[in-house]
């Protein structure tokens, strides 16, 4: 089994479909050529970065001469959020556009009715033709169901105690909906010797510094985490991480190491009775939340893990 890999594109290339003229990029532009034969919209979403909004936009442009009909977001949009959109409104097609870091191009990944990368095997070989017709260019929110969804997460009854220093994100849209709300206010109880959280552009990660400024390794969050699910919430599934590095918690659970990239990771966690997934860089994904991780869910799981450890 493996996830249709992002297509891999850079600025110039986001014009005039030329982003398909890569090789790497045929099976990716067959599907959804594919896929607009009797579905012809597509949800299109991006990270933080902020020269993405165009990127998506000049992207979408070129979709509407291929009949196509493309709807924004209205705001930036965690990948996990949009996967939840997804889901719940049963499309066949999503793209989510992020920049790689890494290799410094953009990739843009597409996302099935599940939520999760699509599978190689759906893929076809068949040369799809492109419609005369025009596509129409409209927006749409992504994130109402993601923010419902979070505040159900939420223990609203966890006890006082660990809190964050600071809480820096890049979707100030969702951070003022939760704001809002009793259920989500962990995240926002501020004290002066409390860690440091930041949130990924892609919403996936969560990096944390602990009061006295040293970094928490992402494995360091996961056991938290994985102990207080198991203990405090009753909850059981598989861990899905990295095959060269293994968790000391959740031991009496079932363990699906992968080999290969993030992408890889979230394609497996979405074809497993997930409790955890997990990758470098901070990121995990969450039984309920989605394939991919879920930065904002991390906050709050590893703050009323620490608040529900013994008072020393």
């Amino acid at each position: 089994m493996r996830p249709l890999y992002p297509a891999i594109l850079n600025a110039d290339e986001a014009v005039d479909l030329k982003w398909t003229k890569r090789p790497e990029n045929t099976a990716f532009f067959r599907h959804l050529l594919k896929i607009s034969q009797d579905f012809p919209s597509v949800l299109m979403a991006y990270a933080a970065d902020p020269v993405l909004a165009q990127i998506a936009g000049e992207i979408g442009k070129s979709l509407l001469d291929l009949g196509i009909n493309v709807f924004l977001p209205e705001e930036t949009t965690p990948v996990c959020a949009f996967s939840q959109s997804i889901s719940a409104r049963q499309v066949p097609i999503g793209l989510y556009l992020c920049l790689n870091e890494e290799t410094g191009y953009f990739n843009m990944m597409a996302l099935t009715n599940h939520g999760g990368p699509i599978d190689e095997n759906d893929l076809s070989e068949e040369e799809f033709p492109r419609s005369e017709k025009t596509g129409v260019l409209g927006t749409t929110d992504y994130n109402r169901v993601y923010i419902k969804n979070l505040i159900g997460f939420a223990d609203p009854y966890i006890e006082d105690g660990a809190c964050f220093k600071s809480f820096l994100e890049p979707f100030p849209g969702i951070v003022e909906e939760l704001k809002n709300r009793t259920e989500t206010a962990i995240l926002f109880a501020a004290g002066t010797d409390g860690y440091e959280a930041l949130v990924s552009n892609d919403g996936q990660g969560l990096q944390l510094k602990k009061p006295s400024g040293q970094p928490v390794a992402t494995s360091e969050m996961c056991e938290t985490i994985v102990n207080y699910l198991i203990k405090e919430r009753l909850a059981s599934g598989t861990i899905v991480g990295p095959a060269e590095h293994s968790l000391a918690a959740g031991q009496q659970c079932e363990i699906f190491p992968v080999e290969g990239s993030l992408y890889d990771m979230n394609y497996h966690a979405g074809f497993s009775d997930l409790l955890i997934g997990w990758w470098k860089n901070g990121i995990i994904a969450h039984q309920g939340s989605s394939c991919f991780g879920d930065g904002f869910l991390t906050a709050i799981y590893y703050l009323e893990a620490l608040r529900s450890l013994p008072k020393s």
